[in-house]
């Protein structure tokens, strides 16, 4: 509902596409639309996802509006981007976002739908499939576990015997659950292994402590309310709504509808995951209604950007700059050898260090707003 044009966030994956087409559905032919619908699109070269937008573009005839950045133009609206959310953001994949509300709002569109909210409620994250073996194996689903393992063998790495092991320990874990002490030591131990602490200094990093009762339950059930409610979704939603309001763009998320949401959460894990397919109600749901390129694809590229590729070329000097001279140098919360090492190691293309890169340069433009008193980029 909406008296200003509307248009959708629009990728090769499921959820996306799913919303377009429906859209496409309810508002008829294109020669008969009031309005055309507004499509945008984010490119990129290194992930390609056109086979699935010609499909969907040509089974909805959205006026396809694409996004392909160029990455001077990124980092010259980066501190901008900083300044809208107040914090640093999760990735850079947020910074892609902020240049598509801009395009959305350039061509008049002032609601735009997309496919937040049904990763973390129907179950698209690989991650998730562990999960759900773990509640075959709570309900004493045997037949079913040793099924869903093998299917997960057959596409993955880890083979039939490892994943019903690592299936065990998860078991172990989750009936641990109500003993604060375990809580609170897999807490910690999952943050002591998190990425990056060797970046930090450790006077610094001993100022973070981990949350007494951060980790939940292993079952999917628990696993998805957790995405939903704690994280990833909450911090999603967040960049989403800075985003979009930095230009004056509304942002709805249809499966995030309470109705849907609590129906798809509340599904047996056999609707939700199956036979190595993630979302497997929606793909079921969506048969004949999107294109099958869309609805038959396994690959999840999620939101990918082209970071790597930008700090090994051509970002690498003004990273370089931005980090080594900008006042992150002079908080002493890093160990900026270690970073110019990982810069180097980076151009010179032994390794992918564009995580730290992106996290000191963010910093670096984040404390320099603090120091000009959050007075915003021009």
């Amino acid at each position: 509902r909406a008296d200003v044009p509307v248009g959708v966030m629009l990728s090769g994956g499921m959820d996306s596409s799913s919303i377009a087409c429906e859209m496409a559905r309810l508002v008829g032919a294109p020669a008969s639309r009031p309005a055309p619908l507004h499509a945008f699109c984010y490119e990129s070269e290194d992930f390609d996802e056109s086979v699935q937008l010609a499909d969907t573009v040509a089974q909805t005839g959205v006026v396809v509006h694409r996004y392909n950045p160029d990455p001077q133009a990124v980092w010259a609206e980066f501190a901008r981007a900083i300044w809208h959310h107040d914090e640093p953001i999760h990735s850079a994949s947020v910074l892609m976002g902020f240049g598509l509300y801009r395009l959305a709002a350039q061509h008049g569109v002032r609601v735009v739908l997309g496919g937040q909210g049904a990763d973390e409620t129907i179950g698209g994250y690989g991650y998730l499939f562990e999960n759900m073996l773990v509640s075959h194996a709570l309900a004493g689903r045997v037949g079913a576990l040793w099924s869903e393992a093998g299917a997960l063998a057959a596409d993955g790495a880890l083979s039939r015997q490892s994943l019903l092991t690592r299936t065990l320990r998860r078991v172990r874990a989750h009936l641990m659950m109500s003993s604060a002490a375990y809580r609170k030591a897999a807490t910690a131990r999952r943050m002591a292994e998190a990425p990056g602490w060797q970046y930090v200094r450790s006077n610094f990093g001993a100022l973070a402590g981990p949350a007494a009762n951060a980790v939940g339950g292993q079952d999917l059930h628990s696993a998805l309310i957790a995405a939903t409610t704690d994280s990833p979704l909450p911090c999603y939603l967040r960049a989403e709504d800075r985003n979009s309001s930095a230009h004056s763009v509304e942002a709805r998320v249809p499966f995030l509808d309470h109705r849907l949401a609590e129906f798809c959460v509340a599904l047996p894990p056999a609707w939700q995951m199956r036979d190595g397919w993630n979302k497997y109600v929606l793909r079921e749901a969506m048969r004949g209604r999107i294109p099958d390129s869309v609805r038959t694809r396994r690959v999840k590229f999620g939101f990918p950007t082209s970071v790597r590729k930008w700090f090994a070329g051509p970002l690498s000097a003004s990273a370089r700059t931005l980090i080594l001279d900008g006042p992150l140098a002079a908080t002493g919360w890093m160990d900026m050898a270690k970073v110019e090492a990982a810069l180097d190691k980076h151009v010179r293309g032994e390794g992918d260090y564009s995580n730290v890169l992106f996290n000191a340069s963010q910093l670096s433009h984040w404390l320099r707003l603090h120091a000009d008193g959050w007075q915003r980029p021009s």
